[in-house]
């Protein structure tokens, strides 16, 4: 038997649970292909996965369906493929851009028990927010952030959108990628980040190009911590297990090892954060340097 060896982690009525579940993965790049690796080892017997990407070179340094035989492929062909390399029984469902159409999406959604995100564009990302909280569907997370985090987002509970007070509130989610809203949604979300790991050090130029819109950073440990963070909470949902991470989500600060919670929202100490990270922003290029701080050095 393929998972005779996870006995005692889960047991054979858990199983047939797991057997019968579908998860919807958005984006098989970096963290959504360790999810699906994680998850179609644990039995998971359906998945729908959606890309319109194919590998490049700059793929081999953090996505592990990624090989120098694989580069040019399609991403969710590769990952199908290696989904029924372990499982041949498993059901894959394949979708490209057109995932995000509306009444596409509405079917995806009533399929699965719990949405993974592996995008990492604002608009996409907020429609699906937004289509799983009117689908009831729950969504485990990650904030993009330079320590391994979980957060869990319910049916009913307040969205990331929403508590972080990004401008895109109101607005089509084709419009949320526009610079200006993708940057100040950026500014929020590492003001808020940064609040949580006030000792972590940060290299400069890669935060300003971040923040710029220039540079979407990758580390190959730091994805798998996630993504098996993210692949138990999932388990943890489709098996009705008690589950203690809520929206806010839990933080394992590298520099001591101790997990810290993040807040309810964005409060007084984020928005200082926030404006700071918009001066460092605003500045030139060659104002910023390349040495490493932390925040309180910002």
């Amino acid at each position: 038997m393929i998972f005779s060896r996870s006995r005692g982690f889960v047991d054979a009525g858990e199983f047939q649970r797991l057997a019968e579940s579908c998860v919807f993965i958005p984006g098989v790049g970096a963290i959504g292909q360790s999810l699906l690796q994680n998850l179609v080892r644990c039995g998971v017997g359906r998945f729908i996965i959606a890309d319109f990407d194919t590998f490049s070179s700059e793929n081999l340094a953090s996505q592990v369906l990624c090989t120098t035989a694989s580069l040019g492929r399609s991403k969710v062909s590769v990952a199908r493929d290696f989904i029924l390399a372990v499982n041949s029984s498993a059901q894959v469902q394949t979708y490209a851009a057109e995932w995000s159409e509306a009444a596409t999406l509405e079917n995806i959604l009533k399929q699965c028990d719990v949405v993974l995100p592996g995008i990492d564009a604002l608009g996409p990302g907020m429609l699906l927010y937004r289509a799983s909280r009117e689908a009831k569907v729950p969504i485990v997370d990650f904030y993009f952030a330079p320590s391994p985090n979980v957060f869990v987002t319910r049916p009913g509970d307040p969205t990331p959108e929403e508590r972080l007070n990004y401008p895109s509130l109101g607005l089509g989610w084709e419009q949320i990628d526009k610079p200006e809203i993708a940057q100040d949604c950026l500014l929020r979300l590492s003001a808020y980040v940064l609040g949580v790991l006030p000792s972590m050090k940060f290299e400069r130029m890669a935060l300003y190009r971040f923040l710029n819109l220039e540079l979407v950073p990758a580390w190959a440990p730091l994805i798998s911590a996630a993504a098996a963070l993210m692949s138990e909470q999932a388990i943890s949902i489709i098996l009705k297990r008690p589950n203690v991470t809520d929206y806010r989500g839990f933080f394992l600060d590298l520099t001591d090892f101790t997990s810290k919670r993040a807040p309810a929202e964005f409060s007084a100490r984020e928005q200082a954060l926030y404006e700071r990270l918009k001066n460092f922003a605003a500045q030139p290029a060659e104002a910023v340097g390349e040495s490493w701080f932390t925040v309180g050095e910002l």
